[in-house]
Order: structure tokens, then sequence, then C-alpha cells
């Protein structure tokens, strides 16, 4: 997918006068940021289909990179960045997408190899989009940033608004993609109304507020999924997370329970990729629901190992205590894994307890 997202924007340039240069160019600047010779040919074949062109073209494209590999030239002889940029009529947008799909792909690219000039001192000068457009950038972004923090293991974080809530994402430390780039990225563009174009002010961006949060006073204890919220008050609540778009959570006390939004909670939460989202729980229910939904597992009618099950359900609730192991035992077909797949994932428990 890569491949195809950074080919799609190589295409409207690839003409007669400059295709064997693009070709060069473009493998020149990946060869030069260690992207392999296989991706590379792949890239410049997907090119080549898009456009339309013979096979004959496919073969000659590819000799040229066979043999700009198989110099094993000098990294600082090979052009890159800036005679690419040149190729595609100083269109930032081409290059900022190979950055951003490749790099998604692990690859870094540094813009070392960008043509800079001298000032009257001597010294090199700073490129104006690595060094304008990062400050700018922070301008930006800061206002969204409910609050900078580290977690108790010393990951770096950022709580930030989106769409009216707060959402805790983790910032990258990789040059790789995530979706707090992403949402630079997105910022960005709802603001200025141009392209992010250089990866370089991304993780620019992304380093500064990663030590101010590594570095500032803020800690936090994250958690998965429940936590008590460093709730100090007589109610000593429990938070269980939701995981929906809307981040909320459930508030449980002595007296009650209900949904809160994650703005009127602590932070206490961070999530993966791999959660699902939960239904919004609803209070119209029996009070012997529990009882109805052992009935759904394949349990002996015996009131101790009834009671031992639904401890053993409630305490999956409760934070910061040690959990015993669920032990199923019975013959084949006993419906064993069923029960762990109702009892753990909740599929049937999100169904049965809140309709």
């Amino acid at each position: 997918m890569a491949i195809r997202k950074a080919g799609s924007k190589i295409v409207p340039y690839w003409n007669q006068p400059k295709r064997h240069n693009i070709a060069l160019y473009t493998a020149g600047y990946l060869y030069k940021n260690g992207v392999p010779k296989y991706l590379v040919c792949e890239l410049m074949e997907h090119i080549i289909n898009i456009a339309g062109l013979s096979d004959d073209s496919i073969s000659k494209t590819l000799r040229l990179i066979e043999e700009k590999y198989a110099k094993d030239l000098k990294i600082e002889s090979v052009g890159g960045y800036t005679y690419l940029l040149k190729q595609v009529d100083g269109n930032e947008s081409v290059i900022a997408t190979i950055n951003l799909e490749f790099g998604q792909l692990g690859y870094h690219f540094s813009g070392n190899d960008r043509i800079r000039t001298k000032n009257e001192n001597g010294d090199y000068e700073q490129p104006e989009e690595t060094s304008n457009t990062a400050t700018t950038l922070l301008n930006i972004i800061e206002p969204k940033i409910a609050e900078l923090f580290k977690d108790q293991l010393t990951n770096s974080f950022a709580a930030i608004w989106i769409n009216g809530h707060i959402e805790t994402i983790p910032i990258p430390a990789s040059s790789g993609g995530s979706k707090f780039k992403m949402w630079i990225c997105k910022t960005y563009y709802e603001a200025e109304h141009k392209v992010l174009a250089s990866i370089e002010t991304l993780t620019a961006v992304c380093n500064t507020l990663r030590a101010r949060a590594l570095f500032g006073n803020v800690t936090k204890t994250l958690n998965l999924r429940v936590s008590n919220g460093n709730d100090d008050d007589s109610n000593h609540a429990i938070y269980y997370d939701l995981t929906n778009k809307d981040w909320q959570v459930v508030k449980i006390t002595r007296s009650g329970w209900r949904v809160e939004n994650s703005n009127d909670v602590p932070i206490m939460f961070r999530r993966y990729q791999n959660q699902r989202a939960q239904v919004i729980p609803s209070k119209n229910y029996q009070s012997n629901i529990l009882d109805r939904f052992l009935n759904l597992i394949n349990i002996e009618n015996d009131e101790g190992k009834r009671l031992l099950l639904k401890c053993y359900i409630i305490s999956l609730f409760i934070p910061d205590i040690a959990k015993a192991a669920l032990m199923l035992h019975g013959p084949e077909g006993a419906a064993k894994t069923s029960s762990i797949v109702i009892i753990t994932m909740g599929r049937f428990v999100r169904l049965y307890i809140c309709r």
C-alpha cells in the first residue's frame, strides 16, 4: 500500500523528457535513506504500470536501477532530495508522501541531502521548512493539547482534544507512522490548508513534545481497561474504560454507577489497537441478572461453585488486586472454551446484561 500511494504521487511527472531522471533521482533518494533495491524496483514497476507503458520501459528503468545499486556509490555522491524535488516541479508533497509511506515501513528520511547554502559566517543555514514550520506547527497544535505527561514507565503521552473529548495518545519515539503524527498532519492541514511536506519538521515537533513530557513534572499512572482513578473521595470509585470512539468511561461507586465523558474524569487509561469498543450499559435490568448470566455457562448447580465464579467475575472489574486464575475442567464437549469466551471476552455479556 505504501508503494502504491508513493507511486501515484510521482506518476503525473513521469513524462518522456525527464522519465529517466525521475527514476534515477527517486532511486537515489531512497538509496540514501536505506531503502533496499527490491522496494525501489517495485515502486518503479508500479509507476510504469499506472502510466500504461510497455514492458520494455519497465526493463529499461529497472536496468538503470540495477546499475545504480551495482556501482555501490558513496552516499554523498548520489543525487537525492534536491534533485528529485526539481524533477517534480518543486512539489514537496510528492516527497512528503514518499517519506510518510516508506516511513511506515520503518525507513527514516533525514533530509540531510538537501543542498544548503552558507551564511556570511560560513555556517550552513538550516532549511526554512525545518526551522520556521516547526515553530508554526507547535503554535498550531499546542492549544489542542490538554496536557503533556509521562506514565509510570516513563513513556511520553499527550492528552489531546479531538471532537469535543480528550484522548490519551503516546508520543512516538520512532520515525514510523503513528496516530499522533497523523493527528499533527491533520491539524496542520485544517489550520493552514497546506500539506505538511517535511518529515524532519514532523519529527522535530514530536521530539520536542516528547522531551517536554519526559522531563516535565507530571507523572500519571495509566491502566488498561480498569482503574481506581487515584480517586481520593469517600466513594472509592472504580472506573471501567468502554474503549469507544468518544473515550467514555463507567464510574462505579458504592452508591451506583454512571457513564462519564473523558474530560470529566482523571486521565487514567491507555489503549491498544486490539481493544474492542463496549456497548453503552443500560440500567434497565433485573436484580438477578448475574444469576441469569451464569445460566449461560455450563456449571454444576452447586451454590459454592456458582458463588466462586461470581466472585471471580466481579474481581475482573477491580484494579490493583491479585486475580485468581480461572481453571475450568470437564470432559470433551463440556463447553469449557465457550464458557471462557463468554466470561473473559464478554461477547455475550455485553449483549445479555446491557439489553
